[in-house]
């Protein structure tokens, strides 16, 4: 993300930060921006100062809501000093990253090449997925191995044992196969488990069940 910031830091930018942590990552340059497609220097006038005021920012309790560790490189190019920024990913646990503006918290995800505020229900699922047991690691009551795509089944064993050993191979009942990756447990099915390949009619039963948890 590029930012021309001559002078300081533009506000725009912890948005960003926000976004990438809570995305994959990524990294914030200032002093450049783009013409055209095209990367022009414009140097930062206080580089010092600017990162500084960034860097503690990011950790600032009264800024984000999870302090970022950012690191920092200096780059000179035709006598002029530019500063990118490392953004790192958030845990799971530390998600979402939300950021103060304008005295409220809002959150950020990073799509394509923009940032997006995220929505209540953008945000739910950061908390959700936060949980000690992770979303798709849930058991859904009342499952069994009938409610699965015979064929999706098959595929997702042969995709398993393409990657892996012999000693993965998908000999023996399924519910075992299923059991031993996880995907099953005491006979009843996990949320990954339905949606890889679970039947049109089980997965509609396991989203049908979701969104009801989340409006409670």
């Amino acid at each position: 993300m590029l930012f021309r910031s001559a002078t300081g830091v533009p506000s725009s930018a912890y948005a960003s930060v926000s976004a990438f942590a809570n995305t994959n990552g990524g990294c914030i340059v200032f002093g450049a921006r783009d013409v055209d497609g095209r990367f022009e220097v414009v140097g930062v006038a206080d580089a010092d100062a600017i990162q500084n005021d960034f860097v503690s920012t990011c950790r600032s309790s009264g800024k984000f809501s999870t302090p970022i560790d950012v690191r920092t490189a200096w780059l000179e190019i035709d006598g002029k000093i530019v500063l990118a920024f490392a953004v790192p990913s958030a845990g799971r646990h530390d998600r979402p990253v939300r950021v103060r503006e304008d005295r409220s918290w809002h959150t950020y995800v990073r799509v394509a090449g923009g940032d997006y505020r995220c929505s209540p229900r953008e945000e739910a699922r950061f908390i959700r997925d936060a949980d000690a047991t992770p979303f798709d690691s849930v058991v859904e009551a009342g499952t069994n191995v009938s409610m699965l795509d015979d064929q999706s089944l098959r595929w997702l064993q042969w995709a398993v044992t393409r990657r892996r050993t012999a000693l993965d191979d998908a000999d023996g009942p399924p519910i075992g196969w299923l059991e031993r990756f996880g995907l099953a447990r005491d006979g009843q099915l996990t949320r990954a488990a339905i949606l890889l390949c679970g039947t049109p009619a089980t997965r509609l039963r396991s989203e049908e069940h979701t969104s009801e948890l989340q409006s409670r």
